[in-house]
């Protein structure tokens, strides 16, 4: 088992959180060494990850703009039932 220094392991945490929150599970990530993580059975370099991360965390955005929305749609819908 290697030892992971704290930016290996923050960018674990980050990629499985984000993971998590787009897809509801949790992703399978170890680092395997020289900058590469196997990332759900699939090797994936740092960059590559750091990019990865990037695209999901604007996933969760647009996924909690679009649940924001929708309860504002739904409020109105409820407010003009009442009229």
């Amino acid at each position: 088992m290697l030892q992971l220094n704290q930016t290996q392991q923050n960018i674990i945490y980050d990629y499985s959180y984000v993971y998590k929150l787009v897809y509801g599970q949790e992703p399978t990530t170890d680092y395997v060494g020289n900058q590469w993580y196997k990332v759900n059975g699939e090797m994936v370099h740092h960059r590559m990850l750091l990019d990865q991360i990037e695209h999901l965390r604007d996933l969760a955005r647009r996924k909690q703009q679009r649940h924001c929305n929708k309860s504002a749609i739904r409020r109105l819908i409820d407010k003009l039932k009442l009229l």
